[in-house]
């Protein structure tokens, strides 16, 4: 049997003690202004996708929104991780990460461009559009609610990332559905 070092087992009970506090803070926030915007404006633009949404493309849209969402995610994972930035106020208390945003708000304004700028030009003037409102508009409303704080990270990142990200997706899954379609047919 393998022996487990003694600092893992420190690791462990910091984490059960860390949890516990996250536990305790969480329902301190409970039903705050900050929590109920949390749930309320993801509910709203899933409901504004639902009537938007193009459905002759729509697993192409899903699959980009997908990228958007497993990519923020996992980059969420890794910002909080490192503390550049955190979350005071979450959705449920055992989470770190703004997973209102990471599934729905980024990848819903993104696949919405998706779909209505189909041509290369107008998608990158809509992406550098959205991504300056996401990070030079929208994050510093965050900042200022309270629900999400900067350590070592600015919005100009942000903005320099959406932009990026959004691009490469986009060639992505075109890539992706026109090899598909050529296998089609």
């Amino acid at each position: 049997m393998l022996q487990i070092p003694s600092d893992f087992e420190t690791l462990m009970q910091l984490q059960v003690y860390v949890g516990e506090t996250r536990k305790l803070y969480w329902y301190s926030t409970l039903f705050s202004f900050q929590w109920w915007l949390s749930v309320t404006v993801p509910l709203c633009l899933i409901w504004i996708w639902i009537k938007l949404v193009r459905l002759p493309m729509l697993a192409e849209t899903m699959f980009y929104g997908l990228l958007w969402a497993i990519t923020a995610t996992y980059l969420d994972n890794i910002g909080t991780s490192f503390l550049l930035w955190e979350y005071p106020y979450t959705i449920i208390p055992m989470e770190s990460k703004n997973l209102s945003a990471n599934l729905t708000s980024i990848p819903i304004a993104f696949m919405l461009i998706y779909q209505y700028c189909p041509k290369l030009k107008t998608f990158t003037w809509a992406t550098i559009t959205i991504s300056f409102l996401f990070g030079f508009v929208f994050e510093p409303i965050l900042v200022w609610l309270g629900i999400y704080r900067l350590y070592h990270w600015t919005f100009y990142y942000s903005f320099l990332l959406y932009i990026i990200f959004s691009l490469v997706f986009r060639w992505i899954t075109k890539k992706l559905f026109a090899i598909q379609s050529r296998h089609r047919k």
